[in-house]
Order: structure tokens, then sequence, then C-alpha cells
């Protein structure tokens, strides 16, 4: 079972729904993506993002950052639902 659930808005764009209470250590893994793919914080309050040999940083609502394909990357979950919208064709 995957930590979140989708809602397409094209082929190349959509919003993601994180839930907190999910257990980090079974769901929140590190992974990698094959696009790159530019995020905007739509919600969420504690989560943080980190990338491989990187130290964690807070996202807040509104931030905007690239996760350029295939570098490792995880969520750490904060205190509320995340929901970010993603862009893979920007």
């Amino acid at each position: 079972m995957k930590p979140y659930i989708d809602e397409k808005i094209s082929d190349t764009e959509w919003i993601r729904e994180f839930n907190p209470e999910v257990n980090e250590s079974e769901e929140y893994i590190w992974h990698r993506d094959l696009k790159d793919r530019k995020i905007i914080v739509l919600e969420g309050h504690g989560w943080k993002f980190q990338c491989d040999n990187e130290l964690p940083f807070n996202i807040n609502i509104n931030d905007k950052f690239i996760i350029p394909r295939m570098i490792y990357h995880r969520l750490i979950p904060g205190k509320s639902k995340l929901r970010i919208k993603i862009n893979e064709k920007f």
C-alpha cells in the first residue's frame, strides 16, 4: 500500500496527498524518479525532504523545488497531511 493518493491534472501533472500516520520505516523509503520533477507544496506542517548525502530540510506551504531525475530522496513525515503539486514537464 502506498502512503499517498494521486489526483491527476494531466499526463505530466498531478496533486499528491501524503498521510502522516503511515509508519516512516515501512513506507517513506529512499527512492529515485525516472524524470525531473518540479514540486510545489500546497499544504502540510512539519514535513521534511532529504536528498542522498544531504541534510533534510523543512518544506513549507508555497515552497518550490526541483527533484532531479535518478537522485535518491525521501520524505520525513510531519504532523498533518502533505499535499504537493508535481510537474514532470516544466
